[in-house]
Order: C-alpha cells, then structure tokens, then sequence
C-alpha cells in the first residue's frame, strides 16, 4: 500500500521543525506528504513536500476547511491517508503500524487519547476507546468519502468524533495500554498560534499537573527534550528534597491462605503504612494468627468459601470508604508495591502532583526455592520478570481526590470519578515510578500447580461462567508461565 500523509500548517515554525524530524525518523516513509498550510509565516518545508499555501484558510476552524479542500481537488494519491498534524509527537513506527492495521480495517486510530501541554506543564488523557482523536486516526480510501461528507457537513474542527461515529467500514480503535506504550502524544501549547480546545488553556480543572517534566519524559523519553527547551527546564527527581515524613498511608490486602508469604508482606508494608487492614476470604491455614500476632487488623470477608471475582472487585472499590488516610494501596497478599525511589520521596510526589489513581510498574518474581529470609522478601528474591499487562496494577488511590472507582475484574484497570464528575482512567506507568512486585512463582512449579487447581475448585459459578481465573489444569499453567518468567527473568531489585 501507498501512504499519504496530510498535515495542516498554520503559524508554528518550531513545531513544524520537530515534525519534520518526526517524520525524518520513520521506520515507513509516506510516499507522498501534503501540507496545507495558511499561516501569516509560511511553513519551510525540507523534505519534498507537496506543498498548498491557503491563506484565506488560516484561523482556528480551518481544519476541516482544508482536509476538506484537500479531498475535493483530488490532491491524496495514497491507499491509505494518515492524519499528521504538525504540533505533535509520533513514535519512529507509527507509520508502519498504520500501514499494518490497515490491512485490516478501513478506519484505526490510537485511543485513550493523551494530550500534554508543554507550556504550563500538565496533561490529561480522554479515555476514549469508542472513537481516536484526529491526530491519531488513519483510515484507507474507501473511509474518505465519509471523512469528506464530515467536513462539508461543517467546519467545526472536531471532526474525529463523527468520523468514527458515522463510519460504517470495519473499524478499530487500539488501546496503547493492552501494548504498553503510546505511538502519539498530543502536544499542546507550543509557541506560535494557539490551538483550539482545552488542551491549549493555562488550566485545566481535570487535568494531572506535571511541574517537573516527569510525565512528559515518561512518554516521549529524549524527545522531551525537544519540548522543555521552550520553557523552563524541569526538575530532575533527585533534585526534589527528600521528605523527612511519610504521608499516612493505609493498606488493604486481601487474603485467604496465604502463610508462606503473609509474614513477608506485612513485614514490608509495617515500613511506611500507618494502618495495615487484611481482609480474610475464609483461611483454613495460620495466615489469620499471622495476621494477629503482627498486631494488624483482620477483618472477616464472606465469600461463601468461593473465589468470586466480582465480590472482590466490590471490596477493592469499597473497603477503604471513609478513610482519613492521604494514600490508600489495595492489593493481594502477594502484590508488594515497592518504592525504588524511597516510599517517602514518591508518595509526597504524588500528592504534589494530584495524581488521584497511581499505575505501577508490574514484575512477577521467581524463585526455585521458598523464601528463608527473616529480613524482606526482596533482599533474598530480587529476580523476575516485567508484566506490566497483568500486573502494573492501579492501586494506589489518593481518596481525597476521588469520589468512587471502578476496577476491572482482576483490578487490573481502574476508572476513578473525581470530585469534579470527570474521569480518570490510568493507563501509562505513573512517575515517579513504583514497582509492583507479584510473588507468587515461588518454589516448584508443582507448588504452583497445587495453588492453581485449589482455586479453581473454589471458583464461584459466575466465574465459571464468565471464565474469571485459570480453568484447566493447574500444572499447564504453572509451566507456562514459569516458562514466560524464565524467559525474561532478570535482576529487578
């Protein structure tokens, strides 16, 4: 397939440069690239653009003005049109991943849409997956009639909507979290002509504040640099002051049957929680005198001796209701969330940053052997393998920022409400980072296999039904993913 990119210019000289070394840096080249430009300062274009300079159709509606134009003078000769707007960041594959889901699809597009201003330093993603913003959107031949009838039907720039809303050709909106990395970054703010839309403003009400330049390092690596050198220069993390106190903090973790590594988690936890509360599914073993013996609060949760993911979706949404605590972490006895920059130091970051819903980074450690140690579990098992998929979990919450939350089953994503009704979905590896280390894979893999078949024997009907947890044998899972692991197993800690 051929690739025709399009991009409306308008006033921006410093963002055009960086688009063009975006575009320099593709692992596809377009084989042709339109530029429709109408700003008081013309473009200079260095790559053999086909260049349209439309001065009567600069201003901020004219978006849809020149795709429209563009469409009508028959000027796209591509199989497939890409969306390449001149202000924003695109990763060195993101024509080649265009090129590849259209092979399938007449119209694909990036969700979860995540828009940074770099001039007052804050950012906040959509959430969308029903439909991709316009900058992230690409689409074949047979999906232009529908993008033109959108632009004729008005020159409101907010087009993507109704493209996607309208298109009746096989579609597809791809979700960067299930990959674990983003191909495009709406950059807003840049000097020259100010774009329209919220993501352009000084403030933004729902938006995450990001005064240190972390979040946009996190997203664009090096390239952020490109963006921090026209305004001030951010604050590296270890030049913010280490806070003398921890913030209170309290957790929650849900067990049943978890003596071998209960000692372990409360140990960890016991170094910078205010308040330890374990929520107990009915063990049979010594994990409640553990639990009492440690001097933490155990509470009783009726799960009818069933596993049932769906009860334990309510408890992680609600167990923590009313609490007085700045930070509440909601995790399975296994789960360890670990701070590498100091538990202290990150979590006052968060609080300074207003992040209502932290996403860890996820590893899920291993080990031939069981633990020995009388000290943390992390100092004698520090191998393991990174899994941001199943387990760089949401859960550590700043309750005093949200009014509820919903978590996926498996707590494996999260949608929080926040006090001002928007949405807060998670979906990219919060900064300053924190680790959240899984220790299950511990011991031989028939252990494993014992724990998976146990489970699943306890699983409740609706989890067979909806086929919640592993449902076949447990020693073929236990070997597949010890497999997995050992695959990428190295030093995390």
């Amino acid at each position: 397939m051929t690739i025709t990119a399009i991009t409306a210019a308008c006033h921006r000289p410093e963002a055009w440069a960086l688009s063009e070394g975006y575009m320099k840096a593709q692992t596809r080249k377009p084989d042709q690239w339109i530029v429709l430009d109408g700003g008081d300062q013309p473009s200079v274009c260095t790559m053999g653009q086909e260049y349209h300079y439309w001065k009567e159709l600069t201003g901020q509606p004219a978006m849809a003005t020149k795709i429209r134009r563009a469409i009508e003078n028959n000027l796209i000769k591509g199989d497939i049109l890409v969306i390449w707007e001149n202000d924003d960041f695109y990763a060195p594959n993101y024509l080649e991943w265009c090129e590849q889901a259209l092979s399938k699809y007449a119209l694909i597009g990036e969700g979860r849409n995540l828009y940074y201003n770099v001039q007052h330093r804050w950012w906040f993603d959509h959430g969308n997956m029903q439909h991709a913003s316009l900058c992230a959107t690409a689409m074949t031949k047979k999906a232009i009639p529908t993008l033109l009838r959108e632009c004729l039907r008005s020159d409101n720039p907010w087009i993507d909507d109704r493209l996607w809303k309208n298109c009746k050709l096989p579609k597809k909106v791809f979700d960067p979290h299930a990959t674990g990395k983003r191909l495009s970054v709406g950059i807003k703010a840049m000097p020259g002509l100010k774009g329209y839309g919220s993501g352009h403003d000084k403030d933004c009400g729902w938006a995450i504040k990001d005064p240190d330049g972390l979040k946009l390092r996190e997203l664009l690596g090096d390239s952020a640099d490109n963006y921090t050198r026209f305004y001030e220069k951010p604050v590296e993390i270890k030049t913010i002051p280490q806070p003398e106190t921890t913030p209170s903090v309290e957790v929650h973790i849900v067990a049943c049957n978890e003596e071998m590594v209960m000692p372990y988690a409360l140990r960890h936890y016991k170094t910078f929680a205010s308040r330890i509360v374990v929520h107990d599914g009915g063990s049979t073993d010594s994990t409640r005198d553990i639990c009492i013996e440690a001097g933490v609060e155990v509470m009783n949760w009726d799960t009818g001796g069933k596993i049932n993911d769906e009860l334990l979706r309510v408890l992680k949404e609600t167990c923590w209701a009313g609490t007085s605590a700045s930070i509440v972490i909601v995790a399975d006895a296994d789960e360890l969330v670990y701070f590498p920059h100091g538990a202290a130091n990150t979590l006052n970051h968060y609080l300074h940053l207003s992040l209502p819903v932290v996403k860890c980074r996820g590893y899920e450690m291993e080990s031939p052997s069981l633990p020995t140690t009388t000290g943390q579990i992390y100092e004698e098992i520090d191998h393991g393998a990174p899994d941001d998929r199943w387990y760089g979990k949401p859960c550590i919450i700043n309750p005093k920022l949200i009014r509820s939350i919903h978590f996926t089953h498996g707590a494996h994503e999260a949608n929080a409400e926040l006090l001002n009704r928007r949405r807060f979905i998670p979906t990219t590896v919060s900064t300053p980072v924190a680790y959240l280390l899984h220790y299950k894979h511990l011991g031989p893999v028939e252990r494993i296999a014992k724990i998976y078949d146990d489970h699943r024997a306890r699983f409740s009907d609706e989890n067979k039904r909806r086929g919640w947890g592993w449902q076949g044998e447990g020693i073929v899972n236990a070997q597949r993913k010890r497999t997995a692991i050992l695959s990428q197993r190295k030093k995390i800690l």
